[in-house]
């Protein structure tokens, strides 16, 4: 018995110390790992702290991390930049070329054009060309003979009768005027407007033409006078003269002769290059 109690003791004993290693083999299984904690994962883990000179060196390499993210982020920053202002630069090349080619071609275009017309105008034809109208209530007639070059092919005469008031008063009194001055009184006054149209548009002759005025006053009066109002517009007159009257010279047999014209009794002839109204009165 006394034998068992002491086998028991010595048992007991060594399960004592069994359960210290045991105790003490699982609390360093337990430390060892947060020993050997790298200083860098120490820094970020809650509840660890380094030493000064550890924390120091870690906020070191900390803000150098962070300058050098900072240093490329700037870089990256710079290079697109002046990527951009490259794009921009070639852009605006681009955009100077393509304004430089659109004004070129549109210099040559109108240059095109300009020669265009010019070459129109000198195609333009221009033949010799006779006009007549006759109103015959009012019983008077116009005749035209325009030699080559006075007015386009394809050109209408049109004459209508002037009864407005104000234009036949401006007329008799240069007609007055003229007369005084010959010991001479006026009688009857005719007048038409003469005009020349082609396309739509009126046009004057690009150099004088012939005109006779056949009319009965003529034949029934010994001596007549011509006379053209200009027109207010017109520029082949000096501003001066624009909107008066003035006194129309007839040809001469001479001259009649050289064109070939022979007037009639009733006819008077005369040149011009502007047309507007034209008068006849009669003088005694």
């Amino acid at each position: 018995m006394k034998k068992w109690i002491e086998l028991l003791k010595k048992r007991k004993t060594a399960m004592t110390i069994a359960a210290v290693l045991v105790v003490f083999v699982t609390t360093y299984t337990l430390i060892m790992p947060a020993l050997t904690v790298e200083k860098s994962t120490a820094s970020e883990e809650a509840g660890i702290v380094l030493d000064q000179d550890a924390a120091n060196e870690a906020d070191a390499e900390a803000v150098t991390v962070e300058k050098d993210a900072a240093d490329d982020m700037q870089d990256t920053a710079q290079s697109d930049t002046a990527a951009t202002e490259e794009v921009t630069a070639d852009k605006a090349d681009s955009a100077q070329t393509a304004d430089t080619k659109t004004a070129e071609k549109a210099s040559e275009d109108t240059s095109a054009a300009i020669e265009k017309t010019a070459d129109n105008a000198d195609d333009i034809a221009m033949p010799e060309q006779d006009f007549e109208k006759e109103l015959k209530k009012e019983g008077i007639t116009v005749y035209v003979k325009a030699e080559e070059g006075a007015l386009p092919e394809g050109t209408e005469m049109k004459v209508e009768m002037i009864n407005d008031k104000d234009v036949l008063d401006k007329i008799s009194e240069k007609a007055d005027t003229e007369a005084k001055k010959q010991d001479k009184t006026i009688g009857e006054v005719q007048a038409v407007d003469i005009s020349f149209w082609n396309g739509g548009e009126e046009i004057e002759p690009e150099k004088n033409v012939y005109v006779t005025i056949a009319s009965d006053l003529i034949k029934d009066t010994d001596e007549q006078m011509i006379i053209h109002v200009n027109d207010d517009d017109s520029d082949k007159v000096a501003n001066s003269k624009k909107g008066k009257a003035e006194i129309v010279t007839p040809m001469t047999e001479k001259q009649l002769e050289k064109k070939d014209i022979t007037p009639a009794d009733d006819e008077v002839v005369f040149e011009a290059d502007q047309f507007s109204v034209y008068a006849i009165v009669g003088t005694e």
